[in-house]
């Protein structure tokens, strides 16, 4: 039996579905990288002036906080999309910190608008 114009339809935009379920990840994973490469110099700005203990803290715990969410995206899974969830607006947290300690607002893009 031929398939009907709506099976085809249908067929379609699962189709469109699919893909869009391919893509999206990726965007996200481009977007985090972008928040290191970019966003890095905001928060370098921010602890400019201070002690090294702040610096040094600052520096780790920021890369840590960025490899796991790094590790989360790579991983398609319920708990990374959980871990994901909540350390990505963690970004935004340091760009509001970065923008009160006088960080460029060029760099604060970078660091605020993946998240």
């Amino acid at each position: 039996m031929p398939a009907t114009p709506d099976q085809h339809a249908t067929a379609a935009g699962v189709d469109r579905i699919g893909k869009i379920g391919w893509v999206m990840p990726w965007i996200a994973r481009v977007a985090w990288i972008v928040v290191a490469v970019v966003g890095g110099s905001a928060v370098q700005a921010a602890v400019d002036g201070r002690s090294q203990a702040v610096v040094w803290t600052t520096a780790i715990g920021g890369w840590l906080l960025w490899g796991l969410v790094a590790l989360a995206l790579a991983l398609a899974s319920v708990a990374s999309l959980t871990v994901a969830r909540v350390g990505v607006p963690v970004a935004l947290v340091a760009t509001i910190g970065a923008a009160l300690a006088g960080a460029p607002a060029v760099d604060l893009v970078g660091l605020g608008a993946p998240a």
